[in-house]
């Protein structure tokens, strides 16, 4: 794995983040999520372009807001030159996009928590370790000022960042950036698996659902909306699969399952001309010090969309969104390591329909 195209394929600089790939692009997947230390209080700001030069906390609130406005140009812009997605820094078609965590922003409030960071502060942060190799940080901070910035915006939404400032040719640019977040609350339990496979025919006309071993007593429905074949058992796991017809030209299937009285869908996937998720790749990070844990990349077939398609993980609460849908390659979406439920969901002139639903695991 090219570690630099990992991580300029995020945006890495948490308030604008890249949630998967466009088709012409390499890039790859992740988000990111940052901490620091504690230091000492300095001055708040009111959200407009105060002057990225004067102070740490200036660049950090201009940042923000500039990429809160979809300002990429002037994003980029405050950008260190060592920074991953800095244009000097980029490969091939990639290029920096905006994903901001919040849609509006009354003010910026900044803060600096760490004045004259050193190399061993900087590790402190979520991901630097991973991102910096090792010497790297050091080079990068020798003969220059820097520092660790707090900053929480207020507005639609409260977010809270932490940012690595570092000076270049004087002037307080943005090394490395990434929203704070609490510590993870116990994640909702697994429902009992009920779908293991699904494999469809060469030829599109059929599919075969197979049962998990483990699926509850109950009722399972497998159907196919174009075809309209529908089968029904009551005891999937003695079942062992079925087989529904499906419309060669395209269709959906759709499991639904009943258990403790509650009637819910458990697997979904779209065929033929209707296909919009290839397949599901679960990644498990190589490197203990990767930041974004273990994800699922929502591999996706070629259909023409000018909508928004977004993938969330129902157990570790992932989440992300890419646009055009129609261009998207893959989005990557963050996943419990003990196993999660990826749905798919495409929205186009606002109305948003799931396509796609499927269990994972490592």
């Amino acid at each position: 794995m090219n570690r630099r195209r990992f991580v300029t394929a995020l945006g890495a600089a948490g308030a604008a983040a890249l949630a998967g790939c466009t088709r012409g692009d390499e890039s790859a997947d992740g988000t990111t999520e940052m901490a620091t230390d504690a230091g000492t209080t300095t001055s708040t700001a009111d959200g407009s372009e105060s002057g990225s030069n004067g102070a740490p906390t200036s660049v950090v609130e201009t940042f923000i807001t500039r990429t809160v406005e979809g300002d990429r140009e002037g994003a980029i812009a405050l950008l260190h030159p060592d920074h991953p997605m800095h244009p000097d820094n980029v490969e091939g078609d990639q290029a920096f996009r905006l994903d901001p965590a919040v849609e509006r922003v009354e003010r910026v409030e900044t803060e600096v928590r760490t004045r004259n960071a050193s190399a061993a502060d900087a590790r402190s942060i979520t991901g630097v370790n991973w991102v910096f190799e090792d010497g790297e940080l050091a080079s990068v901070l020798e003969g220059r000022d820097a520092a660790v910035v707090s900053a929480r915006t207020v507005g639609s939404t409260a977010v809270e960042y932490r940012s690595l400032v570092v000076t270049a040719d004087g002037e307080w640019r943005i090394l490395w950036q990434g929203v704070e977040t609490d510590a993870a609350s116990d994640p909702p339990a697994l429902r009992p698996r009920v779908v293991d496979t699904v494999s469809v025919t060469d030829d599109g006309g059929s599919a075969d659902v197979r049962f998990a071993e483990s699926a509850p007593a109950g009722t399972v429905t497998v159907a196919s909306t174009s075809a309209g074949d529908e089968v029904a058992t009551d005891t999937p796991a003695d079942a062992g699969s079925v087989t529904v017809d499906l419309d060669p030209d395209g269709d959906e299937i759709v499991v639904t399952a009943t258990v403790d009285g509650e009637t819910r869908p458990v697997y979904r996937e779209r065929t033929g001309a209707m296909r919009i998720v290839d397949e599901i790749r679960v990644q498990v990070p190589e490197n203990a010090n990767n930041p974004w844990g273990t994800t699922a990349r929502v591999v996706t077939a070629e259909f023409e969309s000018d909508g928004s398609l977004r993938a969330e993980s129902t157990r570790a609460g992932g989440e992300n969104a890419i646009d055009p849908a129609g261009a998207a390659n893959y989005i990557v979406v963050q996943i419990h390591d003990g196993g999660d439920e990826v749905v798919v969901t495409l929205t186009e002139d606002g109305e948003t329909e799931e396509v796609h639903r499927e269990r994972v695991a490592p």
